[in-house]
């Protein structure tokens, strides 16, 4: 995790109370799951930091998943994450996303991946405007 990150965080969770960090990704073949998780190991290193790693709704037909070795193997590996839900984003004192290129919607020198975007807008209360 990167120093600044880990500082801010820090920060955060100073005194008592745990902050979780909500860590939301999409990821096809499996390398963003691995990052999420990445990230999440890098989290518990903070004190009072708790990491809550949620996934959003899969877009590809199964037809389509389950033809190719590639996606199925990394679907089979990310079967036990949970979809992000509205009580995660209220809960949530941080927030990371995780998507793979290409990206479809660029905002303040970042990027959210299609997949992403397409997710969160069901919990319009939490998801601020881009």
């Amino acid at each position: 995790m990167r120093r600044e990150v880990r500082y801010h965080l820090r920060r955060a969770t100073e005194g008592d109370e745990s902050v979780k960090v909500l860590i939301v990704y999409y990821s096809t073949y499996g390398h963003v799951y691995r990052m999420a998780t990445l990230v999440a190991e890098g989290v518990k290193e903070v004190p009072n930091a708790l990491p809550v790693v949620r996934t959003v709704p899969e877009l590809i037909p199964k037809s389509v998943i389950d033809a190719r070795a590639d996606m199925k193997a990394a679907k089979e590996m990310q079967q036990d994450v949970p979809l992000v839900t509205m009580d995660d984003f209220r809960e949530a004192g941080a927030i990371a996303f995780g998507t793979g290129i290409p990206c479809s919607l660029r905002f303040a020198g970042g990027c959210l991946g299609g997949r992403l975007h397409r997710g969160p807008p069901k919990y319009p209360a939490v998801w601020p405007p881009l």
